[in-house]
């Protein structure tokens, strides 16, 4: 489990879960599913020692669950955003009619976000790379100084450094369905080329079942970040009315 604070220009890596949040700014606490469940009894106390709010248990089992759809659901102190990230896998076994071509597949596995005030909590699969890859990546734009980009560049709320994730994650999608996409009008040429020895359809039907099930995951997230939109579209009117309110 790894947490890194806000503040400011700065972004900086803490060795444990902080006594108290910072002033300003938010702090960031990214772990594995793993991870998430063996520090649950650590993780529980400190969201209610910072009086955030704890994880409720119906979303426990959410963000512990690595056959998740992607989906929203929200509580009146934090909003949980599930968003299954995606990456390309390739069989070791080839195609016996064509030993170059293996049917390309969409492989994919739940990120759970969940969106405090101050605080973001972020549950990964172990293998997954966009956590490492942001801890990387906000380390390095924390260090540029006398530019005057570094505090407009780093996030400034939780929910902005979970659309960052997120659209990270989607720029990942749109190279796997162009991969996708690829592969199976190249098989499909194959099969109607006359001088082409190549025969294998169940190949073809694989590779458009791979498209037809990221085109179902992508429908799912979608769905997810529309609701998480229309939720935000909601709290802002709410506020707004709450401020003519009392104006008034």
């Amino acid at each position: 489990m790894r947490s890194f604070v806000f503040s400011a220009d700065k972004f900086l890596e803490l060795d444990a879960l902080p006594e108290q949040l910072p002033s300003s700014g938010f702090l960031w606490v990214g772990c594995s599913r793993d991870e998430f469940e063996a520090q649950l009894a650590e993780i529980q106390p400190a969201l209610q020692r910072w009086q955030t709010g704890q994880l409720v248990d119906l979303h426990i089992s959410d963000l512990l669950n690595a056959q998740l759809t992607s989906h929203f659901d929200y509580t009146s102190w934090y909003d949980l955003m599930v968003f299954r990230r995606l990456a390309a896998s390739v069989p070791e076994v080839p195609s016996a009619s064509a030993p170059g071509l293996n049917a390309v597949q969409a492989d994919t596995s739940p990120v759970g976000f969940v969106i405090f005030d101050q605080v973001l909590l972020t549950v990964h699969p172990s293998d997954c790379a966009v956590r490492e890859h942001f801890a990387l990546r906000l380390a390095a734009l924390s260090g540029i100084h006398g530019e005057g980009r570094t505090a407009a560049r780093l996030p400034s709320h939780p929910a902005d450094l979970m659309l960052r994730m997120v659209n990270h994650m989607v720029d990942s999608y749109l190279d796997l369905r162009r991969l996708l996409s690829s592969h199976h009008n190249h098989l499909q040429q194959l099969l109607l080329d006359p001088r082409s020895r190549f025969n294998d359809w169940q190949l073809l039907l694989q590779a458009r079942t791979g498209l037809h099930q990221l085109e179902d995951v992508w429908e799912d997230q979608r769905r997810a970040g529309q609701e998480w939109i229309d939720a935000v579209d909601e709290w802002r009117d709410a506020a707004e009315g709450g401020k003519r309110g009392a104006r008034e």
